[in-house]
C-alpha cells in the first residue's frame, strides 16, 4: 500500500513507529533482548526499509531502545 498523500504518508509512518516501539518494548519485558527477539526486530526493520516506510526517526528510536 502506497501512500496516496502526505497524510497518509505520516500515517503510515506512525503506524511503523508504533509497531517497532511494541516491538521492542515486548522485547525488554524480561530485562534483556535475546538474539531471537533481536532478529525479528531487525526483520521488521529491513521490511519497512523494503517498502520504503523506515524513517530515520525509526532509526532513533531502535538506537535509544535497545541501549
Amino acid at each position: 500500500m502506497e501512500p496516496q498523500n502526505p497524510a497518509d504518508r505520516q500515517e503510515l509512518e506512525r503506524h511503523s513507529e508504533l509497531v517497532l516501539k511494541a516491538m521492542i518494548n515486548a522485547a525488554k519485558a524480561d530485562g534483556q533482548i535475546d538474539p531471537d527477539e533481536m532478529q525479528r526486530i531487525v526483520g521488521k526493520l529491513n521490511e519497512d526499509i523494503s517498502r520504503k516506510k523506515m524513517t530515520t526517526r525509526n532509526i532513533v528510536i531502535l538506537s535509544q531502545c535497545i541501549n
